[in-house]
């Protein structure tokens, strides 16, 4: 009996001084089993997400599949031809539908007249009747004999006597008369499209004034002197000036 009571009490007496170590050792056999469960459901949490995210994808595919485009019900041909068809009767403005309307403009341009010094024969007429002695130099310098010096001559020189008439070589409107110191009394004469005339070498009382309307073969003035080419017998010294550049006057009449 008494035995019995001294087992029980070392019994007692182990359980008091180990129980606590057993204790502990419960509680972290038991947290681990905690943990695993919960790392277990955690994973299949995670491949149920996987899952879910996949399904959708799928799901477009699928839904992409049942889009099919159907063939239309009005054939090609008949498609075509109900569109408009241009009218095959040609106009000035549509013969070529591809083309702006400004392509118009260039076929009107070209019906309007180019400037050009060149002239009917019929539309000019010779200052004097004299012959022409002392041609345009085209551009060259010439020895004056008069200045003794190398110019250009821009003009054409006409043998007459002194007080001979000098008419317009072609109707224009008289622009300016003056007395240059080099070349005597000078007539302008605008005969339009850019053409001007100068009658140089006129003796002091002309016959017409400035802003006065002439018609080709009209008198002018008579042969006077010319001081820059004095050196030479009596003549007209004529030019021809095209916007504002000295052309070749016996081209420009059409004289040649």
């Amino acid at each position: 009996m008494k035995q019995n009571r001294f087992g029980s009490h070392k019994f007692a007496n182990f359980f008091a001084g180990k129980g606590f170590y057993a204790a502990l050792a419960l509680c972290l056999v038991g947290a681990g089993a905690t943990a695993w469960i919960a790392a277990d459901r955690t994973l299949s949490g995670l491949e149920e997400q996987n899952r879910l995210i996949s399904q959708p994808q799928q799901n477009e595919v699928i839904v992409e599949e049942e889009f099919v485009w159907e063939t239309p019900q009005t054939p090609v041909q008949e498609i075509v031809d109900e569109q408009p068809k241009p009218s095959s009767s040609p106009s000035p403005s549509s013969s070529s539908p591809s083309l702006p309307e400004e392509s118009s403009v260039p076929e009107e341009a070209s019906l309007q007249p180019t400037a050009s010094p060149v002239r009917s024969g019929s539309a000019f007429v010779l200052p004097v009747q004299g012959a022409v002695f002392n041609r345009f130099s085209e551009g060259k310098l010439v020895k004056s004999e008069t200045l003794k010096d190398w110019r250009t001559h821009d003009g054409a020189d006409f043998a007459a006597e002194p007080g001979t008439d000098v008419v317009a070589v072609q109707t224009g409107t008289v622009t300016s008369i003056r007395n240059h110191p080099l070349w005597g009394w000078v007539v302008e004469i605008d005969h339009g499209n850019g053409l001007c005339s100068k009658t140089c070498g006129l003796g002091e009382k002309c016959s017409v004034s400035e802003g006065e309307r002439v018609s080709a073969g009209q008198v002018i003035g008579r042969v006077g002197s010319i001081p820059c080419e004095s050196a030479l017998q009596s003549h007209i010294h004529l030019e021809m000036v095209q916007n504002g550049t000295a052309v070749d006057p016996l081209r420009a009449m059409n004289k040649l």
